[in-house]
């Protein structure tokens, strides 16, 4: 028995309700329920009724809480397998390699221009306060992968500046020049990933979202 847009609609409105409010977790929620409900009801219940029992065998092996608790949990857990395995690809692709090439050598040229490095310090810090921004926006802030890969952009561009930011006190340009090449050799691969990671998920889940909003 298929179920209708409005009957989704009611499925959905029911696990915000009671607390799911993660948009990508109550996807996965809503495919698991839903056929449960189309079992209910060939067996001669009401919608409603279905709808109710199978949100009861939810609450009876774990709380809601808990369910998003566990997910939000097991995508932590992915992210950091998946960057881990993105960090190793990236010194592995020829692509990459040669865009990291580019980067060393434009980086031994001009890491003496002082003009040029503050440049990058504030590319950086924008980069960081849009993050900041991006994350406010509804569709991010209830998406637990989305949000996840900023936090990733967010930790590497805050990485960057903090160690950029110490070198500047230290009265001696030799070794704000090698703090400044060390970082941008290690940051470089890490908001590299962080952002393509951030590329992939954001076109999966807004895929997802836009199909579960037409529903």
């Amino acid at each position: 028995m298929q179920l209708t847009k409005s009957q989704l609609e009611y499925i959905d409105a029911v696990l915000i309700k009671s607390g799911v409010k993660y948009w990508d977790i109550r996807i996965e929620m809503l495919d698991h329920i839903v056929f449960g409900v189309e079992q209910e009801m060939t067996k001669g219940i009401t919608f409603e009724q279905a709808v109710f029992l199978e949100i009861q065998k939810l609450e009876v092996a774990q709380t809601f809480k808990n369910i998003v608790a566990n997910n939000k949990k097991t995508i932590r857990d992915k992210y950091v397998k998946d960057a881990r395995r993105d960090f190793i690809n990236f010194f592995l692709t020829p692509n990459t390699l040669v865009l990291y090439g580019i980067v060393l050598f434009l980086l031994f040229q001009f890491s003496g221009n002082e003009i040029i490095r503050k440049n990058i310090q504030v590319f950086i810090l924008v980069v960081v306060a849009f993050v900041f921004v991006f994350q406010t926006l509804n569709r991010i802030k209830h998406s637990v992968h989305l949000q996840k890969s900023l936090e990733i952009i967010l930790r590497g561009g805050s990485g960057f500046m903090a160690l950029l930011l110490v070198s500047q006190q230290i009265e001696s340009n030799i070794i704000e020049e090698s703090v400044f090449v060390i970082s941008v050799l290690v940051f470089f691969p890490v908001i590299y990933v962080s952002v393509a990671l951030f590329i992939k998920q954001q076109k999966k889940y807004n895929s997802i979202y836009k199909k579960m909003v037409s529903l």
